[in-house]
């Protein structure tokens, strides 16, 4: 489910305290208050686990990430752009855990489970490539069957173009 922005705003830091607390034995968002009908208790862990890895809750019909309702529990306001989890674990809520980082940064800091320690030398499930920039495109080299077969490979991208 993709979470709109605007209407996260609408929930006011005033609104949130009253209704959650953050933890730090535990480093987890927790309800404030019992609901009147049993379903929720003070001091239960707020939030599900979503395919994407991020828990989620939702208030009064709108869906909000769990990391970024911490950050305004503890901060006090919104974060200004994107929560990156700096041990890359989308569950791990702790607030030394989270920092309010651009896009950039924030995708610098995810998992590339296919580039390996070589810049620009790629696995690709099944065979290596090599890659580079050029012109503003990305110019790749056949598949191979190797990683040092690749590296060779972007070596001479790199000289062809020059």
């Amino acid at each position: 489910m993709r979470i709109n922005k605007e209407k996260e705003r609408l929930l006011p830091y005033e609104e949130a305290i009253k209704r959650f607390y953050y933890c730090e034995i535990d480093g987890c968002l927790k309800y404030n208050r019992d609901t009147g009908n049993g379903s929720i208790k003070k001091g239960q862990k707020v939030g599900s686990l979503r395919k994407s890895g991020y828990l989620e809750l939702n208030v009064e019909k709108r869906m909000y990430r769990v990391h970024r309702v911490v950050w305004l529990v503890c901060k006090g306001k919104w974060p200004e752009d994107q929560i990156d989890h700096v041990d890359r674990d989308k569950a791990n809520n702790r607030i030394e855990n989270l920092r309010d980082v651009d896009a950039y940064t924030n995708h610098a800091n995810k998992k590339n489970n296919n580039a390996i320690e070589d810049i620009g030398v790629y696995y690709t499930g099944s065979s290596w490539r090599a890659g580079i920039g050029h012109k503003g495109r990305t110019v790749f080299s056949k598949s191979v069957s190797t990683k040092e077969e690749a590296r060779e490979l972007r070596k001479d991208l790199l000289d062809l173009y020059k």
